[in-house]
């Protein structure tokens, strides 16, 4: 197990090894370095993460742009389909395993989610800055 920077762990996860964003945690994880972490989007009202109606964690493919200052979904991102109401999605966190949340942002705008809507961020809509 490596003691990975925050720098390094969002490089790792963007490298392939086997809305805009504002970074918040600065946090040391352990994490085996030979393999590329499952990374998984969550939404949030505020300060609550969605939970209810067919809610759950979106995995995402990031990949590192070619300036090496971003990470971009690769794929698009699929929540599925809201069984009920979720109410205003107003941000954003990204975790790996196992539940580790190493980044968090805002979605501009925020979006309402009514029963019924289909909630997929599509390719190089979720931005990361590494910094």
């Amino acid at each position: 197990m490596a003691d990975m920077s925050r720098r390094e762990l969002l490089k790792l996860l963007g490298a392939g090894v086997g809305g805009a964003v504002i970074l918040q945690i600065n946090q040391k994880v352990e994490l085996p370095i030979l393999t590329k972490p499952n990374c998984y989007v969550a939404l949030y009202n505020e300060t609550k993460e969605v939970a209810c109606n067919g809610y759950a964690r979106a995995s995402a493919n990031l990949v590192l742009a070619s300036d090496e200052l971003l990470l971009i979904n690769e794929n698009t991102i699929e929540f599925g389909k809201a069984t009920g109401a979720w109410g205003t999605v107003t941000r954003f966190a990204l975790f790996i395993d196992p539940g580790h949340e190493i980044a968090r942002g805002w979605f501009v705008p925020t979006k309402t989610i009514c029963r019924g809507d289909l909630i997929e961020i599509d390719p190089g809509n979720l931005q990361v800055e590494i910094d």
